[in-house]
């Protein structure tokens, strides 16, 4: 009889710990705002190529095809200044073509299409010195396996936690960073 008075209050205080170990947070707020800041565009980005990129990178990410296409406008009148072309390679007029689809590319789809090519010129620019980051910035190359039908594509990012301009917030955090430039 002894034992099984005493096994009572064990699981008297088993199921009271059970219970409040399973509750919620009371001030869940702080998790919230986190989960949501990912998808901020930023108020500023710097007004060169690798800035106006960037504004069109995190666009993609928070899936916004009109801030995507304005920030795709200022690229181009970036890469359009006299001494930009001079700096840049003959792909200067390929970069020029992709932007223009960017801009006039209305569904979200064929912008990221549009967005792995702009990735690849600028990727090959910045590794043949003819783009100049900020001193003391790096820019991470990024890596998704299953973007673009599993063949994967690559971007540039200022951050190196990754945020997927390919799918958004689908799959937010899918990628890897390959290298820093």
């Amino acid at each position: 009889m002894k034992k099984i008075e005493l096994q009572n209050p064990l699981i008297l205080l088993l199921i009271l710990g059970f219970f409040f170990s399973c509750q919620s947070p009371e001030d869940s707020s702080e998790q919230i705002e986190i989960n949501k800041s990912e998808f901020v565009i930023k108020n500023s980005y710097d007004n060169d190529l690798i800035g106006q990129y960037l504004r069109i990178k995190d666009a993609l990410v928070a899936t916004d095809t009109v801030e995507a296409a304005n920030a795709a406008k200022n690229l181009k009148n970036i890469l359009l200044n006299e001494e930009n072309l001079i700096e840049l390679s003959q792909d200067s007029s390929n970069m020029n073509f992709i932007i223009e689809e960017i801009i006039d590319n209305k569904d979200i789809k064929s912008k990221r299409v549009s967005f792995h090519e702009l990735s690849k010129s600028l990727i090959k620019e910045l590794k043949n010195n003819s783009i100049e980051t900020k001193e003391g910035q790096d820019i991470y190359i990024q890596f998704c396996p299953m973007a673009m039908n599993n063949k994967g594509a690559i971007w540039l990012s200022a951050e190196y936690n990754v945020l997927n301009p390919y799918y958004g917030k689908t799959m937010l955090k899918c990628g890897v960073v390959r290298d820093t430039i």
